[in-house]
């Protein structure tokens, strides 16, 4: 997926992109799991369904990483792979996700950061040159 991170004074940030918004989110749900360990040693054996509505789309972002990361703290879940799915209907704006993979086991995954919420500073979501584009930094 095409994701790179983004060093932003003392956090991290994340930015995904795609063809459109459902490629841009499930990039950016595999940018978010490159910064917990290397995502090539997690396999993708279980199955986490999330889905989400929120008012903005900015809101709906930043919403989808802080489940991500309630669920990498609370059930040690790691993701493989994610597929999301994106839609504006009725003033709402929603997130459906299916993401793979496992819990994290300290003899298979190493540790790398663990970001506390995402933020919405320099938040950037929608549409984009050549498809879609989603700008986020999360706090650490």
């Amino acid at each position: 997926m095409p994701f790179d991170l983004i060093d932003s004074s003392g956090d991290i940030g994340v930015r995904a992109w795609g063809p459109d918004a459902h490629a841009a989110f499930s990039a950016l749900g595999e940018g978010f799991y490159s910064l917990l360990t290397d995502a090539s040693r997690v396999s993708p054996s279980k199955g986490l369904s999330l889905s989400l509505s929120a008012p903005t789309l900015e809101t709906l972002t930043v919403k989808f990483l802080n489940e991500l990361i309630h669920r990498a703290e609370q059930e040690r879940f790691l993701g493989a792979a994610c597929d999301a799915r994106y839609s504006f209907s009725a003033g709402e704006h929603r997130l459906s996700a299916v993401i793979l993979g496992e819990r994290f086991s300290s003899k298979k995954h190493a540790r790398r950061l663990m970001p506390k919420a995402a933020t919405y500073h320099e938040l950037k979501a929608g549409p984009a040159p050549g498809g879609w584009e989603i700008r986020v930094t999360l706090d650490l």
